[in-house]
């Protein structure tokens, strides 16, 4: 790695993980409980999160190409689909329009978007585990309802015309998971349990970031799963596992497709103007 880039790079991911795993506790953490769950120990847990979420997202900024910007908000598609909540939504911002409620609340449209992230504190059992990834996987379904003739408007690889997620994995979008630490120990048997059911290759994550533990990935060959991949931690102070991350993220949002959006599939949809008119997070 270029020095410079190098020096700039760890300085900036080494503040991240100070920020994100201790600076938060700082602020929203109440120290005199010691001995009570960190759940119950946080002031404002919903000023917590989004403290958290505003790390992950200045540190994404720093490797995202600039024809993508990055928010929160929710997924849409043209058929009345809408996702949950989004902690993190990475978008095309050169052809993506900002539909929003008057409760400020943001809608992207899903030939829009790119990439979506969850961003947790301390992942403590197994069914939690499952129930993010298994969140991501239908954020990632939604992928499929793009018209299968749309216009591409930056494809990596033109091996075919249409849109297939199978044949092309750029057709669909990233996925990932950012926490401070997944304390189940059998996680990776966790992973393996949720993806046993008939979940199709294209909808699963791509990367679970463990500040604390380290790296979760796969290769695919062929369409299948061939190896899963796990960089751990070594030390207090490595933060490869985190360096990694970002390098495959930009590799993947580099190659990722970005297909040309017909704003009137979403403007003569009735259901997508009521939802922007009364959608809540019922999260």
């Amino acid at each position: 790695m270029n020095n410079i880039l190098e020096k700039l790079i760890t300085s900036k991911v080494s503040r991240f993980a100070n920020d994100f795993t201790y600076n938060s506790k700082e602020l929203f953490i109440n120290k005199e409980g010691k001995e009570v769950e960190e759940k119950e120990m946080v002031y404002h847990p919903g000023e917590f999160g989004t403290y958290r979420e505003e790390i992950v997202k200045s540190l994404l900024k720093s490797i995202l190409p600039q024809k993508f910007g990055i928010s929160s908000g929710f997924v849409i598609t043209k058929n009345g689909n809408i996702s949950t909540q989004c902690d993190i939504i990475i978008y095309d911002t050169q052809n993506c329009p900002r539909f929003e409620s008057e409760e400020s609340q943001i809608f992207f449209p899903i030939e829009c978007v790119v990439a979506v992230g969850e961003v947790k504190s301390d992942i403590r059992g197994a069914e939690e585990l499952k129930q993010i990834l298994e969140k991501l996987q239908d954020i990632k379904k939604l992928r499929d309802e793009v018209n299968p003739n749309s216009e591409f408007i930056y494809r990596n690889k033109n091996v075919i015309s249409v849109v297939d997620m199978e044949q092309c994995p750029e057709d669909s979008i990233v996925t990932f998971l950012i926490c401070n630490r997944i304390k189940p120990q059998n996680k990776e048997n966790v992973i393996i349990d949720v993806y046993n059911s008939n979940i199709e290759q294209h909808n699963k994550h791509n990367f679970i970031l463990s500040l604390n533990d380290g790296l979760y990935l796969y290769h695919i060959f062929d369409g299948n799963v061939c190896d899963n991949i796990f960089i751990s931690k070594n030390s207090y102070d490595d933060y490869s596992h985190i360096i990694t991350f970002l390098n495959y993220l930009y590799i993947a949002l580099s190659n990722n497709s970005i297909f040309r959006l017909n704003i009137s599939d979403y403007l003569l949809n009735q259901e997508i103007s009521y939802h922007l008119c009364t959608k809540k997070d019922n999260q």
